[in-house]
């Protein structure tokens, strides 16, 4: 999906087809950050501040 709405902006210059080509891939990182981040925690979990 992510390059059709590129090809898409590539192809009419639409700043609409730009900012949903951006949402989509921004999507895309908070995914992947979400599930490094979830990897990352203690096995425990339950990691309290102090």
């Amino acid at each position: 999906m992510e390059k059709l709405v590129w090809n898409i902006f590539a192809k009419t210059g639409s700043i609409t087809s730009y900012l949903l080509y951006k949402e989509i891939y921004n999507d895309g990182v908070r995914d992947e950050n979400e599930r490094n981040y979830k990897a990352s925690t203690h096995p425990r979990g339950g990691a309290t501040l102090h």
